[in-house]
């Protein structure tokens, strides 16, 4: 039988069979086999590829030429939820860091359909060590607006307005964890209007010690049932953020349920004892 007949058998079988045919085929073969042949099993691509990690600039670059290569078709059916954006390890943050979210959004049209149908189902982001962040100008063409979860650690924004242009363009976001997270110009350091459709119900905020920063996330607390603060009090500015962390808080007093802060403080240089307080509000 010739590879075009196989394919076409397989295509004619019913989900069910397909996915009872995926379960006795070792499974470390198949992503290898779902990517190489375009028809093959699309159920498997589904099972498979839930999940991706692109652990630096070079994985990120190359997934970015199988898009521009080939049709969206080949991953259409992956049903990726989770994404996993890492430029480098922390050691070598600063290197080639920047290209890596600036390469995903300054795509050609093309490849931003292709972004979209790809990762239409995605429902949760992680990105660390990336220099800088950018976000499509054009609403239609963010590729991961579908997202309920997202977390940034070591990512710094040019501008306010970088930041809120992300937070806007994520309507369905529901949980954000911010760790290491810089603003490189904050403009109007008061506080902005609340962002009424915000859906953000979890807020984790750790090594942020600006302010102005912080303030940024209260427009978009005003669903906001848990707040996580970590106030390391090793760091002598970590009072500096009380401004920041009081908008939040006044942002979310009709919708609070809980607030965590975590402590911390050295003794002679080098033991680390740590603490953490939660408090439920009623």
């Amino acid at each position: 039988m010739s590879p075009h007949s196989v394919e076409t058998s397989l295509d004619s079988l019913p989900l069910e069979l397909l996915e009872a045919i995926i379960s006795f085929v070792d499974r470390r073969t198949l992503p290898s086999c779902a990517l190489v042949c375009k028809r093959w099993v699309l159920a498997s691509r589904a099972t498979l590829f839930s999940s991706l990690a692109l652990p630096n600039d070079l994985r990120t670059r190359s997934f970015l030429n199988l898009l521009d290569n080939d049709t969206p078709s080949t991953l259409n059916d992956a049903r990726i939820k989770h994404l996993d954006l890492s430029s480098s390890p922390h050691s070598d943050v600063g290197s080639d860091s920047e290209r890596v979210i600036t390469s995903w959004a300054s795509r050609t049209p093309q490849t931003h359909a292709a972004l979209q149908a790809v990762f239409g189902h995605l429902t949760s982001l992680s990105v660390r060590f990336t220099s800088v962040w950018v976000t499509p100008e054009d609403l239609d063409k963010v590729w991961f607006r579908t997202i309920t979860s997202l977390r940034l650690e070591f990512v710094i924004f040019e501008d306010q307005k970088e930041f809120q242009g992300l937070m806007k363009s994520l309507p369905f976001l529901e949980s954000l964890d911010l760790s290491s997270v810089e603003v490189t110009r904050v403009g109007n350091k008061g506080e902005k209007e609340p962002e009424s459709q915000s859906q953000l119900k979890s807020l984790s905020v750790a090594y942020i010690y600006d302010s102005a920063t912080i303030a940024l996330i209260a427009p978009f607390c005003v669903s906001l049932r848990k707040f996580e603060y970590d106030w390391h009090s090793q760091q002598y500015s970590s009072a500096q953020s009380l401004p920041g962390v009081g908008a939040i808080l006044r942002a979310a007093r009709g919708t609070l349920e809980e607030l965590s802060l975590k402590t911390g403080s050295w003794a002679e240089g080098r033991t680390f004892d740590e603490g953490k307080f939660s408090f439920w509000l009623v």
